[in-house]
């Protein structure tokens, strides 16, 4: 499967023994674990994988044994009270984490196409409208706003393509709409003016730049990222 991830491997990925195997053996995990340290590094590891939404389960399974081995590094059982709490707090909350392995990972295509139709459906929404549906202009603002917000917020974890691609979908959806009233209901639906047609095409480019845009935030994320490590 197709990552975002830039080529090369960082500093973490870099050790010999460090690629996730599901059959092959896992890299010396340190101490054995107390039965309770176990369960508080189990209920830690669940609370990571419950906000590793839209990855891949492979890129999950990675990242966890990766995280997991991390934190027993630092488990020192003999050394100190409550050792797997101390070693947890070392690598980071839960949260931090996950937000740290979707951007080392990226979503999986699965969701990433579900992104891009949720845009063309946002898209539809946009198509400017008559009377008692017309908010503030000659579109539904309403509808403008939630699209690019989605696709603003959405392209910085997808990737310069995948935004781009949701910018194209709403853009897409939009135009799509606009011909089967204009063609299907000619007696009923109108643009009106030419201004309201210029102001149209505007905005459907506009989806398009800032969802490559906001793309584009994420290609420059993930570069930092790899040049600023976090675990």
């Amino acid at each position: 499967m197709a990552k975002d991830r830039p080529k090369g491997r960082s500093k973490a990925s870099a050790k010999p023994n460090d690629t996730y195997s599901p059959s092959g053996p896992s890299r010396p995990s340190g101490p054995e674990v107390l039965p309770h340290d176990k369960k508080v590094l189990d209920a830690f590891l669940r609370e990571v994988e419950e906000n590793l939404w839209g990855i891949s389960d492979e890129d999950k399974a990675r990242a966890l044994k990766d995280l997991k081995d991390h934190v027993l590094e630092r488990y020192r059982p003999r050394s100190v009270d409550h050792a797997m709490d101390v070693a947890i707090a070392t690598v980071g909350s839960p949260e931090v984490l996950a937000k740290g392995v979707r951007t080392l990972y990226g979503f999986s295509t699965g969701f990433k196409s579900f992104l891009v139709a949720l845009a063309f459906v946002f898209g539809i929404s946009t198509i400017p409208m008559v009377g008692t549906l017309t908010l503030l202009g000659p579109w539904p603002v309403l509808g403008l706003l939630v699209t690019f917000m989605f696709i603003s917020s959405m392209g910085t974890q997808v990737g310069l393509k995948w935004g781009a691609a949701m910018g194209l979908a709403a853009a897409t959806s939009r135009i799509v709409a606009l011909l089967v009233l204009l063609f299907g209901q000619p007696d009923e639906y109108t643009l009106g003016t030419s201004s309201a047609l210029f102001d149209f095409i505007l905005v459907s480019m506009f989806l398009l730049l800032v969802g490559a845009l906001a793309g584009h935030i994420r290609e420059t994320s993930v570069k930092d990222y790899f040049e600023n490590e976090a675990f």
